[in-house]
Order: structure tokens, then sequence, then C-alpha cells
């Protein structure tokens, strides 16, 4: 609206995306010279990355508007800090400065309807961006394995629906890959809430919070992160289980106080976004070429996922992973 151009160009739509995201805005000045800085400095500060930095209130945004259009002629410049633009002032000052603004009411609007549309498309733009490609995908349960009989396909249906059921889930696994050994955890909500431990490296994220820490360093302090992002993978239940249904040898045995579930595959095609963080090279054959065991571990009373152990062979890399399921969670909570 200021500059009569879009803050950002691209020819992908992805792209214009990433750069509202992670480029800093771009100095309205370079397209048209005669802007006020101050006005520039407002903008600026509306359209941080930061949510802290921006604006807290209309009125706070509204009152930096105030001074642009009272003293967008004078000769001096502000100071570095763009908070120095909405100072707080006394009932002598607001009553002066609003006969001021009564006479470029119009000019005030107008900037302060642009800058407000900017925000809308900036904020709308990062939700998008958070909604399409962050969002972990949910599998999409077929029609089960015809090899097993109604009475197995009727309780994994049950332990299916009972994991979709599940706000959150607490998760910890043992990965064995090639013979070295890591601890994981991970406690899910959702992308805007969870917790996610490699070792002794931790990240922490609650809506707007995404920090991290390294306690291997005897430092225990959290320190704020540029983004925070966990992938679930085959340490998600329903992830294991929607392959079930490209099994020939599913079968489910009911001991005294729990199911196990077992089948294999021998084609490793439906794991193939899994395999990236194992396969020797991204392309190779090995991709498609092995074999996939698993055994899943289920309560009577609850159909829930209790425990899943799974082997993955390839031509170069075996790797034995076991996750217990520790629990539902409903939130998370940064620990001390």
């Amino acid at each position: 609206m200021v500059t009569v151009e879009l803050p950002y160009d691209a020819e992908e739509v992805v792209t214009i995306i990433f750069k509202h995201l992670q480029e800093p805005v771009p100095d309205p000045r370079n397209i048209k010279p005669d802007l006020p800085r101050k006005l520039c400095e407002v903008i600026e500060k509306a359209l941080a990355k930061d949510p802290t930095e921006r604006f807290q209130s209309t009125e706070e945004m509204a009152h930096a508007l105030n001074i642009v259009s009272t003293f967008n002629q004078a000769e001096e410049s502000l100071p570095e800090d763009t908070n120095s633009i909405v100072p707080k002032v006394d009932n002598k000052d607001s009553s002066s400065a609003n006969k001021v603004v009564s006479k470029s009411t119009n000019f005030k609007v107008i900037w302060l309807v642009g800058i407000c549309l900017l925000i809308v498309v900036v904020v709308g733009l990062m939700f998008y961006e958070k909604e399409i490609f962050n969002k972990p995908e949910e599998p999409t349960y077929k029609v089960l394995s015809p090899y097993l009989d109604e009475e197995d396909q009727t309780v994994l249906e049950e332990v299916k629906t009972a994991q979709k059921q599940m706000k959150g889930i607490h998760l910890k696994s043992t990965i064995n890959l090639n013979g070295k050994e890591n601890q994981e955890e991970i406690q899910f909500v959702d992308e805007k809430n969870f917790y996610y431990k490699y070792n002794d490296i931790e990240t922490f994220q609650n809506k707007w919070e995404c920090v991290g820490r390294f306690p291997k360093a005897n430092d225990k302090r959290w320190y704020k992160l540029y983004s925070c992002h966990v992938q679930m993978g085959l340490q998600d239940p329903k992830e294991v289980l929607a392959l079930i249904d490209q099994s020939k040898t599913a079968k489910v045995e009911k001991k005294e106080n729990e199911y196990m579930v077992t089948f294999t595959l021998d084609q490793l095609n439906p794991l193939q976004k899994h395999l990236q963080m194992f396969a020797k090279n991204k392309g190779d054959n090995e991709l498609i070429s092995g074999s996939f065991e698993a055994q899943i571990w289920t309560q009577t009373t609850n159909h829930r996922v209790k425990k899943i152990e799974q082997t993955i062979k390839t031509q170069s890399s075996k790797l034995n992973m076991t996750t217990h399921v520790l629990g539902e969670m409903e939130e998370i909570k940064r620990p001390n």
C-alpha cells in the first residue's frame, strides 16, 4: 500500500512464503526514497519477525503513527531504537498532539489502513506455512489385510481407533543403527507444543516459545532458537499401524493382558519417507530393496499401544528400534 509494490517477489508462492518468514523486512525507501524515515521505522516494527518486537496494541501503533504524521517534516533524525517512536506522553503533550492529529486525520487513516493490511497479509502467510508445510501427515487407514481373519481385523480396527483418539503422546525410543545406539524421547501434542530429546540435546516448543539446551556441557539454561521442529516417523504408533494392510504375514495373538501384532514387509517402498535418516545415499536401490519386521504390543482393556519393536534391513544398513509408549498427554510444559 505504501510503495504500491509487494515486499517480496518470486516466481513460486512457496519462495515468497519463506521470504516472509526468514528474510528481513525490506526498506520501503529502496522503492520510494521520499518516504519519511520515521514511517519506515513504524512499518519495520509492525512487521517484525519476533511478535514481542511488534506493537503490542492498536493504541501503541496509532500513537506512533500520530508522531509520524505530526513531525514528518522535522529535520532531526530518530534514535536507532525503533521503540523511541512510541514514547509515553503526559496529558499536556497528548492534548496538543490531538489538535494536530485532528487536522491530518485522513492522512493518518490512510497510513494506518495500509500498514494494517500488510500485517494481515504477513500473519496470514505465516499461518498458511504452518498449516501446509509443517502439519504432520495423518496416516490413512485402508482396508485391512485380506490375510487377517475377521476377529483379528476387529482388534486392529479398535487399536487404530484408540491411537487416533489420543490427544498427545509420550514416547521413549532406543535406536540402534549399525551398532551405534542412541536414545530419543518425544512428548508430542501438536506442532506448537512438544518436547524432544535426542541423547543430551533438548528442544521445547510451546506456541511462540522455541528453546533448546545442551546439558552435556554442564549448562542447564534454555536458549532461544530460531525454529523448532520434530518428526515422529516410525516412533509414532499410528505410522506403524498404517503399514499393516500392505503385509501378507500380519497376525494377532492374544496373551494374558495384551495383544501382540506381528507383520513383515518384503519391500521397503511404503517406508521411503522414513528411510532417508539411515540410507547410505539418497536414491540408492536400497531404499526399495530390503525388509521390515515389526512387533506391536497393545493393551486388551483400552487397545492402546504399549510397545513397538522394529527392524529394518537394507543392503548396507540395519536399524533396530524399540519404542515404549509411556502415556497420553494433553499439555507439555518445559522441564526445569
